[in-house]
């Protein structure tokens, strides 16, 4: 249920610190919500007290296996610190989830909030003419490589072979590029992994009350109206990305 996965992913940002997440603007400010002002900063250099004591303690401990298990790094924060950190993981949480959920593109069941721990890839395909590089729908490396080994055998393009198993819609752009996200030893990041579901090929326009239009249409948008996508493949959400360990890579 997607209330378990919420209640998941609060345990996940509340009871550990990423500090891969550092360059994410969207985690840097949850971390000020909990009242650690100064958490690194590229520009000077300073790091939050507390915040860098955390960081140690992760680095030096044994990188958490499952959700469950969750890391006691913030038992160096003062608890006042602590229960601020619980509120704005929480309201992270909710946002992540309702965004999550409203999209009707993944399967419930089995659903839930993972950490994914290093070494591991994990990919993005994105549109050149928008600016969509580094949201939130990335795959694995083993879904990379069964595209580029199935798509070859089936005379199909790995773009064409991952659009269709990932049901990405045609509004969303081209998918002629394809990013990498590259996760060290020792590094983690929160995710939600769920099963994919079959889509269709556009996403329907809507008519707003205004009278302007949801989505665009594309030249083929009537003939492919009731076309789907197979979807059925594992996707990764992640509430928050590190745009510093993005690299582009090319189709195989």
């Amino acid at each position: 249920m997607w209330a378990d996965v919420q209640r998941e992913l609060a345990e996940i940002l509340s009871s550990r610190l990423f500090p891969i997440l550092a360059s994410d603007p969207g985690y840097r400010v949850m971390l000020r919500n909990a009242g650690m002002a100064s958490i690194p900063d590229q520009k000077d250099g300073r790091v939050d007290r507390g915040f860098a004591q955390a960081q140690a303690g992760w680095r030096s401990s044994v990188p958490m296996k499952t959700p469950l298990k969750l890391h006691a790094s913030v038992q160096q924060l003062p608890p006042a610190v602590r229960a601020n950190l619980d509120s704005a993981a929480r309201m992270c949480a909710q946002l992540a989830v309702m965004d999550v959920s409203g999209l009707g593109a993944l399967r419930e069941r089995r659903a839930k909030a993972i950490v994914l721990e290093g070494p591991a890839n994990l990919y993005r395909m994105w549109d050149s003419s928008s600016d969509n590089r580094t949201r939130h729908w990335w795959f694995s490396e083993n879904l990379f490589n069964l595209a580029s080994s199935q798509s070859a055998a089936a005379n199909q393009s790995t773009r064409d072979w991952l659009r269709d198993r990932l049901a990405v819609s045609l509004n969303f752009g081209s998918c002629d590029r394809i990013s990498k996200l590259r996760l060290g030893i020792g590094a983690a990041v929160p995710a939600v992994e769920a099963w994919g579901l079959p889509m269709p090929q556009y996403s329907r326009i809507t008519r707003n009350p205004d009278g302007t239009s949801s989505g665009e249409a594309g030249r083929d948008y009537w003939d492919k109206y009731d076309s789907i996508f197979q979807g059925e493949k594992t996707q990764y959400f992640l509430p928050f990305v590190p745009p510093d360990r993005i690299q582009d890579t090319v189709w195989s």
